[in-house]
């Protein structure tokens, strides 16, 4: 795939050049790829952007080779430096990663409700999403909708499988660092960093298949942190190495700021603290270089600070409001937690706790990232590794902390921000909190691998190897035993949700207004067509009219025939996707025949200017086949 030979050219070159460990380039690499898209995107010119890095990273590799060519006949060893075991299982698995996802289709709600719906509109219109578009969640940053950009828009792969390659790139490239200064020889961390990074990726994540951003917001929060503990000595300039993850953290996702700032006050306390120095090097300047190293942790938060700032401004020069905001009024949170607090809202903080005590409790959730930490304490505290000893300790309390501080904003957002409906449920509880679970994980196991293996000897190994498999063999077993989502269905639905969306294409131009009417669903079929159809507008709510069929259902409209009316007057179209009987009985009086023929058609909006607006039927071309899975 042309889009690898293109990234491998930046990591080849900048590594023969600056002579920088090839293990943080990957995501190095990725981030500034998606920080560049961004700033481009910004003053209109995405496509030329995506065009110049990629045009640019294949000449950087027909450099690179040359080089190559002439370091090798000079000094070979230093020639195949870079081929080290994180970079060519880098590789490897992206290449298997293409060759499986080459034919894969999406087939969970966000990726239709978002993720993989703004990607689509992005490639479509060369930007951004504006008000005007089929994007609903237009202030959800553009992170992962830009590399996905970078990725189809050079290549020939087909959009959602093209999706898929961008987003395990974008998985991978951070994982590489837990291959840092490792050889071929050091056979037995390699083989735990393939036994474990998988399983934490398969059970606290979304798996090696899925543009959801909640597991990329792990890996590049722990690898930002381990990427700066595995530098050497006060790190000076290296850290601003860490500033394009910095900044890509808030690109991701809005819970990506919190967690940025998560890690700058860890290597705040690093720096402050002078934690990597034991007694016997901790020389008459070290107090310098700590006051330096703060100082260049501070252009770190600016990083981060910058993409949130211009973000805003974007958004505020569209005229577009924050989907799930968080106002805080101090008065009002107080009173949340006082026996003054509404039925409702004490019902919600009595479950949220009951739920995270129990995951909390939960050996499938933080049990491995514990084993690691104090497996690591312990060893360091034995062998008299002060350096890391204190580190380890550090980190591993913050990060105690912040996960307190996380379930606690969750909380937050349930109780001020969420709808009720998803307040009531604790909608994706288990999601957002493996944001933080799997971040833990990594991260112990980050430090776990800082541990001088040389005194543990062969057997000593293989008894801790088969017993963490054991434990990982047990907790996966306990993992899907968890039901798990009918995708079979999902495929089967989306056939026929796309074979009446192609009959369409005859008919709507792309620029339309459609209303979309399905009576029997409760969103993902709805999400499918709105995916679907678009770049075609749909709405964002009552795809189904009539009266409520649960408390807090906000599926429905229970409008009177005049009001929908009303509503139809700013549409192109209303498409009866699925009829049902209270349709045709409501509201059969807007359609031209009365609702007689109650059939799943696309009807023109009409008589705008009249009371009533009238739906007129429209004749949709044939059939085309759907090669989906």
């Amino acid at each position: 795939m042309p889009v690898f030979i293109s990234l491998f050219g930046y990591i080849m070159l900048l590594h023969m050049v600056f002579q920088e460990s090839g293990e943080y380039l990957p995501s190095v690499i990725s981030a500034c790829i998606v920080s560049i898209l961004y700033f481009m995107a910004l003053n209109g010119h995405l496509l030329l952007g995506a065009k110049g890095i990629f045009l640019a990273g294949l000449a950087f590799f027909a450099l690179s080779l040359c080089l190559t060519a002439f370091t090798a006949s000079r000094d070979k060893a230093r020639a195949l430096n870079t081929l080290s075991p994180g970079i060519v299982l880098f590789l490897l698995a992206l290449l298997t990663g293409y060759l499986a996802l080459q034919d894969a289709r999406y087939r969970n709600w966000d990726e239709f409700s978002h993720w993989g719906l703004a990607s689509k509109e992005m490639l479509i219109t060369d930007s951004f999403a504006m008000p005007d578009g089929a994007v609903q969640f237009i202030d959800y940053p553009p992170g992962i909708n830009l590399f996905h950009y970078f990725t189809v828009s050079n290549s020939h792969m087909e959009t959602e499988a093209g999706t898929y390659v961008g987003q395990l790139i974008l998985l991978l490239a951070p994982l590489v660092i837990f291959f840092y200064r490792i050889n071929w020889r050091d056979w037995r961390k390699i083989l735990l960093i393939l036994l474990v990074v998988p399983f934490v990726i398969i059970t606290l994540g979304n798996g090696f298949r899925s543009i959801y951003s909640d597991q990329l917001l792990s890996v590049y929060f722990a690898m930002v942190i381990v990427g700066y503990m595995y530098m050497d000595g006060r790190q000076d300039m290296r850290i601003l190495m860490l500033s394009p993850l910095i900044s890509l953290l808030p690109m991701l996702k809005k819970t990506g700021y919190l967690l940025s700032w998560f890690a700058i006050a860890i290597f705040l306390a690093d720096q402050a603290l002078g934690a990597w120095l034991t007694d016997e090097k901790r020389p008459e300047g070290a107090a310098a270089g700590r006051f330096k190293g703060l100082a260049i942790v501070g252009i770190l938060a600016v990083s981060a600070w910058f993409f949130e700032h211009t973000w805003e401004a974007r958004l505020s020069a569209i005229h577009i409001k924050e989907t799930f905001s968080i106002p805080f009024d101090l008065k009002n949170t107080l009173a949340a937690f006082t026996d003054k607090a509404p039925e409702f809202t004490k019902q919600v903080i009595a479950k949220f706790e009951a739920k995270t005590i129990s995951a909390l409790l939960d050996p499938s959730n933080i049990l491995i990232g514990h084993i690691f930490f104090i497996s690591t304490i312990l060893w360091a505290r034995y062998k008299g590794q002060t350096g890391l000893l204190r580190r380890a300790v550090m980190v591993y309390l913050m990060l105690t902390a912040f996960l307190l501080v996380f379930a606690f904003g969750l909380l937050y957002m349930y109780l001020f921000s969420f709808t009720p409906d998803l307040a009531a449920n604790l909608s994706s509880y288990d999601r957002y909190m493996n944001i933080f679970y799997a971040a833990f994980c990594l991260t112990g196991f980050g430090f776990f691998l800082l541990i001088d293996w040389r005194g543990l000897g062969r057997k000593g190994f293989l008894a801790f190897f088969f017993g963490l498999s054991a434990l990982l063999g047990c907790l996966y077993w306990s993992f899907l035993q968890r039901p798990g989502p009918d995708y079979s269905q999902v495929a089967q639905d989306r056939r026929e949700i796309k074979k009446m969306a192609r009959m369409t294409e005859t008919v709507l131009t792309g620029k339309n207004r459609v209303y979309l009417i399905m009576q029997d669903d409760g969103g993902l079929k709805f999400r499918i067509m709105k995916y679907e159809l678009a770049p075609n507008v749909t709405q964002t709510w009552c795809w189904r009219m009539g009266g409520p069929r649960y408390r807090w259902d906000v599926c429905n409209c229970d409008e009177s025939p005049a009001e929908w009316s009303n509503v139809l007057k700013k549409w192109d179209y209303v498409l009866v996707a699925n009829a049902d009987a209270e349709l045709w009985s409501r509201y059969g009086k807007l359609f031209s025949d009365n609702g007689m023929a109650r059939k799943d058609l696309l009807y023109k909006v009409t008589n705008k200017h009249q009371a009533l607006v009238k739906l007129v039927p429209v004749p949709l071309g044939g059939d085309k086949s759907y090669a989906g899975n």
